[in-house]
């Protein structure tokens, strides 16, 4: 269990990670609106992009530092992270065999889900 002061740190660290994804979770947005051109993807875009991005944007408002918050935005980075990485639908069962455009999204998301 943990003491009051350590809690309240986690809580200052939690909130100041926050402050930081927002903009992330946005600028993900951004960079799969930008690639819908190239894969004729407007729709899913839009339908799973955005309230990838608003849900987890309402709860770093509404629930600062909560876990929720947290789960969220992993969540949202997990689908922004398969989308740009161009799986197109298909399930990911060996990420070493992805095409080179999607090494990258490969690193982000193992440097995130170590973290």
């Amino acid at each position: 269990m943990t003491t009051p002061p350590i809690r309240a740190h986690l809580n200052t660290q939690y909130r100041q990670a926050d402050k930081i994804m927002l903009p992330v979770l946005w600028l993900l947005f951004i960079m799969a609106l930008a690639l819908t051109p190239w894969y004729a993807t407007y729709m899913p875009a839009l339908l799973v992009g955005l309230p990838a991005a608003a849900i987890p944007s309402l709860f770093i408002f509404l629930r600062p530092g909560a876990r929720i918050t947290r789960s969220l935005q992993s969540a949202e980075l997990r689908a922004m992270v398969d989308g740009l990485a161009g799986n197109e639908g298909q399930i990911n069962l060996a990420p070493a065999k992805q095409a080179p455009r999607s090494a990258a999204a490969l690193a982000l998301h193992n440097a995130l889900s170590w973290a």
